[in-house]
């Protein structure tokens, strides 16, 4: 692990300390990694719709994907709503999970995120 809290070889993406922040921020700022982190996944999450638009089947590969997340019961939208205004540490494990799986799809895709 390197001292940022990443992984060795991972880039050092805005997401990423979002998603980092969720689980490991201190209380003091919470607040502001979980209005970060919501409106980060309302972004990725139009960027892979959009990503997946026109192409037969992606769409729905992608949903069933999402499915095996933890919370995949929910929309990347009613996660980060689920989130934000809960605070419950599943909801916040289950941001964190998601925000980097969508970092991981866009870059799939080639689409460059932060």
């Amino acid at each position: 692990m390197k001292k940022d809290g990443l992984p060795p070889g991972s880039s050092c993406h805005l997401s990423s300390y979002l998603a980092r922040g969720l689980i490991c921020g201190d209380e003091m700022v919470l607040t502001i990694y979980l209005i970060g982190a919501k409106e980060r996944m309302k972004l990725l999450s139009k960027k892979l719709y959009d990503a997946s638009k026109g192409i037969k089947g992606r769409h729905l590969l992608i949903d069933d994907e999402r499915s095996q997340l933890p919370r995949g019961d929910l929309s990347d939208n009613a996660l980060a709503s689920e989130f934000f205004l809960n605070e419950r540490e599943v909801d916040l494990k289950a941001g964190h999970d998601r925000l980097l799986w969508l970092v991981e799809k866009l870059k799939e895709y080639d689409i460059y995120v932060d």
